[in-house]
């Protein structure tokens, strides 16, 4: 019984020993450093507007066309829709054909309608009746060679064609008279930056930033439409005189100069 309270004496004294030494450690008064957080030096971030003149400047160069569209039809009446279309598609096959024996890649021969539709009489009594069926094929031909322009209506009325839309000259996105018209339109751009500049008493540095506007040829006028009727035949079709066209490139762009 004594050496049951013996041990009870041991564990509360050592208990109390322990609560003794926490209260000690906590009295202890901390470094400063580790009471207050380290301030933070806030560097000022100032952020400096370049001083810059922004300038348009256009520019204008002439081409000579050098390619050309052509779109040709082949339209045509018959009794049935079958017997149209039979005989629409026939043509059409042989028009082709003679536009590839010019040289013309598949490529540039592109179906852009294929129309059918009923004819109609109209009789002063009674309702309309149906009296045949009318279809139509069109296809644009691009022609990179445009001496074949003449050439290509005559074969294409020729092998069967009815009808040429319009003969439509342009130039290809490689020709130099673009690059032309870029270079005049930054020489105007500049030659107004440098008057501006003078006149506000600054002077011009490197350029800041440099964009393209646009390069634009207006649409050069069509040649107006032939209409064959009944062509085809042994008979010979003489090439109708067609002459390319001078276009008017037109250039813009946008510079910014940086200026002191």
């Amino acid at each position: 019984m004594s050496a049951s309270k013996s041990w009870t004496a041991k564990f509360i004294l050592i208990g109390l020993i322990f609560l003794l030494t926490l209260l000690v450690v906590g009295c202890v008064p901390q470094p400063k450093e580790a009471r207050e957080p380290t301030p933070v030096t806030q560097v000022p971030v100032t952020t400096q507007i370049p001083r810059t003149l922004a300038v348009s400047g256009e520019g204008r160069a002439i081409a000579t066309s050098d390619v050309a569209t052509v779109n040709i039809g082949v339209e045509l009446r018959d009794k049935t829709a079958e017997k149209a279309m039979n005989r629409n598609s026939e043509i059409m096959q042989k028009v082709i054909q003679a536009i590839r024996e010019m040289g013309i890649p598949e490529e540039d021969i592109t179906t852009v309608g294929v129309n059918l539709h009923p004819h109609y009489n109209y009789p002063q009594e009674g309702a309309p009746e149906i009296v045949g069926y009318y279809v139509s094929n069109q296809v644009i031909v691009t022609v990179r060679e445009t001496q074949k322009v003449s050439d290509l209506i005559a074969k294409a009325a020729k092998a069967g064609a009815t009808s040429i839309y319009g003969v439509q000259f342009d130039v290809s996105p490689g020709n130099k008279a673009k690059m032309e018209a870029l270079n005049d339109a930054y020489t105007n751009a500049k030659t107004k930056a440098e008057a501006l500049a003078a006149a506000m008493g600054v002077r011009l540095k490197e350029v800041y930033s440099a964009r393209e506007s646009g390069v634009a040829a207006p649409i050069p006028g069509a040649y107006s439409g032939y209409h064959f009727v009944g062509a085809g035949g042994d008979g010979e079709i003489i090439p109708p005189p067609v002459a390319g066209q001078n276009i008017e490139i037109r250039a813009a762009v946008e510079i910014t100069y940086m200026i002191e």
